[in-house]
């Protein structure tokens, strides 16, 4: 499954290292290559900017935006940086960005799973 920049998505990842499940904010997927931030990795006050910076998308931003933006303003959040082949994602759940638009991750979740 290809994800849209902003998608929150819950994922199982047959070929993890360290995280089986990662929580990750989409910045860019494709047939082979899933990116974006793990929430795994970040602060829950770097969650907070990412997820107003996702909520950005609405205005015409792209995945390489959004990743530049990130890396000269909040460069903390890049820790978090993953890439995932796309084929070894099982989708748990996903969440449109717009879902998230006044709730952090933490809070959206406790709501929704």
């Amino acid at each position: 499954m290809i994800y849209s920049l902003g998608d929150l998505v819950l994922m199982k990842y047959m070929n993890h290292k360290h995280d089986p499940i990662p929580l990750l904010f989409v910045i860019g997927s494709n047939a082979n290559i899933t990116e974006g931030i793990n929430t795994h990795y970040i602060t829950k006050p770097e969650a907070e900017v990412l997820r107003r910076v996702m909520a950005m998308q609405k205005v015409a931003v792209n995945g390489q935006l959004v990743y530049q933006f990130l890396k000269a303003r909040f460069n903390t959040v890049l820790r978090g940086y993953r890439r995932y082949k796309t084929p070894m994602i099982l989708e748990l759940k996903k969440w449109r960005a717009t879902e998230l638009a006044d709730k952090s991750p933490e809070q959206f979740l406790q709501q929704n799973i």
